[in-house]
């Protein structure tokens, strides 16, 4: 069993099923991957289940027995009681960090279950002391902490830059991969008229060539200014293709400024920029 459906839980499914092991996810919320864009994971819900993964949604683990021999579980689904029986269980929930030997009171330095709280410019309550990475709430991915980290340096010596976890990309290495920058739909929808497009794998040559035509590339825009608010990539190489997008959003050009453009064929890349084309067409 795999108890959590989001990054770690997922990754280790598939790593596991490629050995041939029965794996079952059980989630809580009502799909995997929750903090994904909807439509990214349902395509991602739909290739794990045709891999053999078993996937248990809007399920709540009620207990758990180890005889030793075989592990139990006793779950509710939407009013529903369900039992799996297994021979290992992960429990993949999340994480909150190991605080207690920094003796955070003594130095009067505010913290919470999540972690230390810091502003935007990764400062403490006491203004001489920062923090970053794992020990504050934000996203728990080494490329971030290494961010963090040489921000926080950066503005204890002056430089006053706030973090801007807008622009960096998101990767999970299940299979197939799947990688996000920016905001998903959802979010998008609540703050301005938007305009989304999504292109399937299926249509680009190299993923023809290589067999691996499940997935797609979303990407959401602002109609007003043009702008690539967020990009959502469920497929081969997503954590390499989702840099595209990275770049579009840091650097602010419109869309229509980069529609057109020409990639090498046959690369995943191209997929990208016809992504892009569709939506510039929505957008005109």
């Amino acid at each position: 069993f795999k108890i959590g459906g989001a990054y770690i839980g997922l990754e280790l499914a598939t790593y596991f099923n490629a050995f041939n092991v029965k794996t079952t996810v059980i989630e809580a919320p009502d799909r995997i991957a929750p903090n994904e864009d909807a439509d990214i994971s349902q395509v991602l819900a739909e290739s794990l289940t045709e891999q053999g993964i078993n996937l248990a949604v809007s399920t709540k683990v009620l207990k758990v027995d180890d005889d030793n021999k075989q592990i139990s579980l006793e779950a509710e689904q939407n009013g529903n009681k369900l039992n799996f029986e297994g021979e290992k269980i992960l429990i993949a929930t999340g994480r909150i960090p190991s605080l207690d030997d920094l003796d955070l009171d003594a130095a009067g330095i505010k913290y919470g279950r999540h972690g230390i709280e810091v502003n935007d410019f990764l400062q403490t309550n006491i203004p001489s002391i920062y923090a970053a990475g794992d020990a504050i709430p934000s996203l728990q991915l080494e490329h971030v902490a290494v961010y963090e980290g040489w921000l926080a340096a950066k503005n204890m010596y002056g430089a006053k830059k706030a973090t801007d976890y807008r622009i960096i990309p998101r990767v999970m290495f299940s299979h197939p991969q799947v990688a996000s920058v920016g905001e998903t739909e959802e979010q998008a929808a609540n703050r301005s008229e938007i305009v989304s497009t999504s292109y399937p794998y299926a249509g680009i040559a190299r993923a023809q060539i290589d067999r691996q035509k499940q997935g797609i590339i979303k990407l959401i825009a602002d109609a007003s200014t043009k702008k690539l608010l967020g990009a959502h990539i469920v497929g081969d190489e997503a954590g390499n293709l989702i840099h595209i997008a990275s770049a579009i959003m840091k650097s602010g050009v419109e869309l229509d400024k980069i529609a057109d453009s020409v990639s090498a064929y046959p690369t995943l890349s191209q997929g990208f920029f016809y992504a892009i084309d569709q939506i510039n067409e929505k957008l005109s």
